[in-house]
């Protein structure tokens, strides 16, 4: 004991010693410690940590959230206060007061004087007719800040204050509420979340949903990037209008100019999900849009690529059949053959031969491009016109689009290339 000393360097001096120790034949000629340990006897008092006359949350974080909440009444033990401040938004975390048609409050403690500018109400019925949202210093004297003598419009209700204020109370006061409401009738008020913050205020789970954007895509872009959402949020891709060109993997298969496609997400966060309103998408093509223009067909071409000049059928024209193709195109293709004669008024010859001529149709099934599915058709329309699809349907699907044009044309259909 060296009683009460203030240094802050401490230093042992041995000035003699014995290089042998008592007791023991051990002889060395040094001196030797374990461990050198130092006290303070007199009790020291912890820090306590400087609290800020008023906190300043950053912007976004909701200051109420798993904050002690107080009421005026509870509708059962399972609705208290704490329901409306622990971030859960499900009708069975929530606070109901008692059944009455008495004024009703919520009352959130910050726990310290806090900077706040924006409170966000999700009311489980739009049934106060006459409320206020009140601050206070102490918990006895109140100040309006808000004040409302209709229903709120909407279940989630956004208060924005005119100005920042610090506080360490915030109340809603439910003077007045009706019992039938939003098709249900009964005589209390219920908050499912109060929500505080300074600054501005986090956007919520439908306009998340409604704000979902895909960024410009670009001639590099092999796939559809996945937009972000906040964090708590998750989001997948349900499919696109025109699977050809952006599949159910999110893959591009290259259009044969600008395509627009419209494309769908689901997000959910918790146990809420739904699915964002068509996003239209402009899928860069492989060419530019020049030549001739899209031919006009029920429905619509999804892809064209206008060349130059007109094919023109002749007296010796042939519908051709790959001769990997005959077994599955033949019916189809004498189907082909009667129905142009009832629209040209001349006969035409189903032949097989991997030949095509000029004024010739020609079609071939194969795998080439698998985007192209079962209803997909590939045409090259030159001095022939050359069809390729997958399967046999599509391969008759062409042959619609070939007859509406000739029925407008007569005996030409403008050159070009179609992804149908």
């Amino acid at each position: 004991d060296v009683g009460s000393q203030k240094a802050r360097y401490v230093r042992i001096t041995i000035e003699d010693y014995s290089p042998t120790q008592e007791g023991s034949t051990i002889s060395w000629n040094t001196v030797s410690m374990y461990e050198v340990e130092i006290y303070n006897n007199e009790p020291v008092e912890p820090e306590v940590p400087e609290v800020p006359e008023v906190i300043v949350p950053e912007e976004g974080e909701n200051v109420a959230l798993s904050k002690t909440a107080t009421s005026s009444s509870n509708e059962t033990n399972a609705f208290t206060a704490d329901k409306a401040v622990d971030g859960s938004k499900s009708r069975a975390s929530r606070w109901a007061s008692a059944v009455s048609s008495n004024p009703q409050w919520i009352t959130v403690d910050l726990g310290a004087k806090t900077q706040i500018e924006n409170i966000i109400i999700e009311w489980e019925r739009k049934n106060a007719t006459e409320y206020k949202v009140q601050v206070s210093d102490d918990n006895e004297i109140w100040t309006d800040v808000y004040a409302a003598t209709s229903a709120p419009s909407k279940n989630r209700q956004e208060i924005n204050l005119d100005k920042a204020i610090a506080t360490r109370y915030v109340r809603v006061y439910i003077d007045k509420h009706i019992a039938n409401a939003d098709g249900v009738n009964w005589n209390n008020v219920s908050i499912y979340e109060i929500e505080i913050y300074n600054g501005g205020i986090p956007k919520g789970f439908d306009e998340i949903v409604n704000s979902i954007k895909v960024r410009d895509l670009t001639i590099d872009d092999e796939a559809l990037p996945m937009p972000e959402v906040p964090e708590g949020y998750e989001i997948s891709f349900v499919g696109a209008d025109y699977e050809e060109v952006i599949g159910a993997d999110m893959k591009i298969n290259r259009p044969l100019v600008d395509t627009k496609v419209r494309v769908n997400f689901e997000v959910k966060q918790g146990d809420k999900k739904a699915y964002t309103p068509d996003i239209d998408v402009i899928v860069p093509g492989a060419n530019e849009v020049t030549g001739n223009e899209v031919p006009t067909v029920i429905p619509e071409l999804r892809e064209w690529l206008g060349g130059a000049g007109n094919f023109e059928i002749n007296n010796g024209s042939r519908i051709v059949i790959s001769p990997s193709s005959e077994a599955e195109l033949s019916k189809s293709m004498k189907v082909f053959a009667e129905d142009y004669k009832d629209i040209v008024g001349r006969e035409i010859e189903v032949v097989v031969s991997d030949s095509p001529k000029t004024g010739d149709f020609y079609f071939e099934l194969n795998n080439k491009r698998p985007e192209l599915r079962k209803e997909g058709y590939y045409m090259n329309i030159g001095d022939f016109v050359k069809v390729e699809s997958n399967e046999a349907a599509a391969a008759f699907l062409s042959t619609r689009t070939i007859l509406q044009i000739l029925k407008q044309n007569g005996t030409t259909i403008p050159q070009g290339i179609t992804r149908d």
